[in-house]
């Protein structure tokens, strides 16, 4: 009897240990799938801030290119407008300074014009219209024979002169009979002059045979 006893507690022993075992176990099993399942929450998790964080990354990579890109076109804006505004003022300042040279230019060749006088000779220059002067001598060597000289005239400023550089003529006329057309003699027609202002009267000096030389011509 006491052995039956003995062997049945034994037995009641092992039953006992081994679901402790399995508790054990089990409590082990469930803890090791919350720690994976922790784990894996947290790869998860790690991922999700990686993938954020590369995002964010990217998006203020793209702000920053497109903020960049704004002020080099505002540079370049800036730039052009200031070319645009540099170039404008030096068009302005271009057209200003012609205007105030045609201005002196003008002022300066309304001086020639009219008629001046030097004895029995006689000196009319007037406008063309075209920027060039016409400027005419007339000598009267008679009451029936006069010689002209005719000049197309540019003004030059800096020697305050009406100037010929070439084609200037020299032009005898010679009334044979009364009511008719005189009698034309051309000199010349390669002939070059200078017709100076100087205290309100006009020096001649005529290039092809000096007839001018000690002229005034005054109004």
């Amino acid at each position: 009897m006491n052995k039956k006893i003995t062997i049945f507690a034994v037995s009641l022993a092992l039953i006992s240990a081994l679901s402790g075992c399995g508790a054990n176990n089990s409590a082990d099993s469930k803890s090791s799938s919350v720690s994976e399942t922790s784990a894996t929450e947290s790869q998860t998790k790690g991922s999700e801030e990686t993938i954020e964080s590369k995002t964010t990354e990217k998006v203020t990579e793209a702000i920053t290119t497109e903020k960049a890109a704004e002020n080099s076109t505002d540079e370049s804006s800036e730039v052009q407008n200031a070319d645009v505004n540099d170039n404008s003022s030096n068009t302005s300042d271009s057209s200003k300074a012609e205007s105030e040279s045609e201005i002196n230019q003008n002022s300066g060749a309304e001086k020639f014009l009219g008629t001046w006088w030097c004895d029995r000779a006689s000196l009319n220059i007037s406008d063309n219209g075209d920027g060039t002067y016409q400027g005419k001598v007339s000598w009267a060597d008679s009451a029936f024979a006069n010689t002209e000289w005719t000049y197309t005239l540019k003004y030059d400023a800096n020697s305050n002169s009406m100037v010929c550089d070439g084609n200037a003529k020299e032009i005898y006329y010679e009334y044979e009979e009364e009511n008719k057309d005189p009698k034309t003699t051309i000199i010349y027609t390669d002939g070059s002059g200078i017709f100076t202002e100087k205290d309100n009267a006009i020096t001649w000096n005529d290039a092809k045979e000096n007839k001018g030389e000690g002229m005034k011509f005054v109004k």
